[in-house]
């Protein structure tokens, strides 16, 4: 029996010890043939995902389970360029879902190599949050200036912006179904749905490639053993820094710098579409960061005093700093283009979505 086989089987019995099952892809055919056709509406999406056979998608998801198809893909991905890029690097990983809301992944060391157990619930929080975004961005051909505070088209617009990511935040924190209004479908994303894909899927990526570097740098065998307090009950993990924390966020940022390189090198004529991907490579990491610190601030709010700093995680935006100065070398102001329009949105929607949580939350 081949070690990832074995590690297949630590999988399977820690989902059994916890009642778990995979989350489940909902999706149905007509509204996954509906992204697919908004996603080529444009000449960029177009270049894209015009090659792309959209009844292999619908085969591939038919065939997986939950989101597995979609870990599957992203972190074989990432471990070729991982393995071509720290060749002594020789520890079994298995990517896999772990439907929890209690953590977004973690990496869980096993007899047999090493389970990347992932919050695939994060996939739906992260399109919905992209998708909030996008309904913000003006139409092709409209001028941003003539725009309320530079992304809504009057203060009304920006106050259902904020009712939509107070309801997913509130979602998020209390690890419940949304609360009330529409959840996001594929298909509804019109001509943002490739930037709603894209950008959630960066995020993705970025948080399974800060836990294979958590492996890369050595973490796993450095620190002691905790127990994590899940709703389906304790979870071993090793105990980590602020220190390490940062640095697997910038081993990250370089892995998927490098994984971009590799795709602009096998694929020449698409520059254009390439020099679009590099931005979405950066803005992930940092949506992902401005969610983080929405969050704590709406923790704060409902809580009524100020949450104890993590002693294993440092501040959300102290690590998108920390990304910021590994991504600028590869493409200086341009590459953070993106990235800056991110941080832009949340800044000015935050007060915005604490005024609401207020009003949606008992006294």
């Amino acid at each position: 029996m081949t070690k990832l086989a074995d590690l297949e089987r630590d999988y399977q019995q820690l989902l059994k010890e916890h009642g778990l099952q995979p989350n489940v892809f909902k999706a149905t055919e007509e509204e996954v043939r509906q992204a697919y056709a908004n996603a080529v509406s444009t000449e960029i999406g177009s270049l894209r995902w015009g090659k792309i056979n959209v009844d292999r998608i619908l085969a591939i998801i038919n065939n997986s389970t939950g989101y597995q198809f979609l870990v599957d893909y992203l972190s074989n991905k990432l471990e070729r360029t991982i393995r071509r890029l720290y060749p002594s690097f020789d520890e079994r990983v298995l990517a896999r879902d772990f439907p929890t809301g209690s953590f977004n992944a973690l990496a869980h060391p096993t007899p047999n190599g090493i389970l990347l157990l992932l919050n695939t619930g994060l996939v739906r929080f992260m399109t919905e949050a992209a998708w909030a975004m996008a309904m913000s961005f003006p139409n092709p051909g409209e001028v941003r200036k003539d725009m309320y505070e530079g992304w809504w088209t009057s203060a009304q617009h920006k106050r259902q912006t904020a009712e939509t990511m107070a309801r997913l935040v509130l979602s998020y924190l209390l690890i419940e179904k949304p609360l009330c209004g529409k959840e996001y479908k594929p298909g509804q994303g019109g001509i943002w749905e490739m930037y709603t894909s894209y950008l959630a899927m960066a995020v993705f990526n970025f948080v399974l490639a800060h836990e294979f570097a958590h492996a890369i740098e050595g973490h796993l065998t450095s620190g002691s053993a905790i127990l994590l307090s899940t709703p389906v009950g304790n979870l071993s993990l090793i105990a980590k820094n602020h220190k390490q924390e940062l640095e697997a966020d910038e081993t990250a940022a370089l892995i998927l710098i490098v994984q971009w390189s590799e795709d602009a090198k096998a694929n020449p004529a698409e520059k254009e579409v390439l020099a679009i991907n590099s931005e979405f490579v950066v803005s992930g990491p940092i949506l992902f960061f401005n969610l983080d610190s929405l969050i704590t601030r709406v923790e704060n709010e409902l809580f009524g005093k100020k949450i104890p700093q993590s002693l294993t995680h440092p501040p959300a935006m102290e690590r998108a700093a920390a990304v910021r100065k590994v991504f600028y070398p590869f493409g200086g102001d341009s590459i953070l283009m993106m990235a800056d329009g991110v941080t832009d949105w949340f800044s000015k929607i935050e007060k915005d979505v604490v005024d609401v949580v207020k009003k949606m939350t008992c006294p």
